[in-house]
């Protein structure tokens, strides 16, 4: 059984959690979807148990995002693609990101790259605070990606912040 948690922002909107978990137990290979609202920054947690051999994590982002009418906003906030191994390695990387559109194209870069198996962030706790800093957390698998692809990937999110 895999595991893969969604961060997004949509907790302004969004506080009976059962029509999405209704819908994502629908869709075949989903076993199991818990829904957790951060109470610290309003943000909400999907996490979703299922069978890989019949969904894929990246479908599953698209379903509650499509579900949420949210494909066309930066909503997400981070990932969990939940790896099992003991080998991952974490770099943080600072940033001042101008805007949460120049966060998200990062979070797909980072989302769509092999061995990023987790990302984490304050974005959303310093959003409102021009002269912050920003640090993105990137949980990666060093027997999937190397050190210098690592290099290449920062210098190409670089770009954003």
């Amino acid at each position: 059984m895999s595991e893969f948690t969604l961060k997004i922002d949509y907790s302004n909107y969004f506080h009976d959690y059962s029509d999405i978990v209704s819908y994502l137990l629908s869709l075949k290979g989903i076993e199991d979807v818990i829904v957790k609202e951060e109470e610290k920054t309003g943000l909400i947690n999907v996490i979703t148990k299922y069978k890989s051999e019949n969904i894929s994590n990246e479908r599953i982002k698209l379903e509650i995002l499509g579900f949420l009418n949210l494909l066309n906003n930066p909503a997400v906030y981070g990932f969990d693609k939940h790896y099992k191994g003991k080998d991952i390695q974490c770099i943080n990387l600072h940033y001042n990101i101008c805007c949460e559109f120049c966060y998200a194209n990062i979070l797909d870069i980072l989302y769509n790259t092999k061995g990023i198996e987790k990302v984490e962030s304050d974005f959303c706790e310093k959003y409102l605070d021009v002269d912050s800093q920003y640090t993105i957390s990137i949980y990666y698998n060093p027997k999937v990606i190397s050190e210098n692809e690592m290099q290449d990937l920062k210098k190409e999110i670089d770009v954003y912040g």
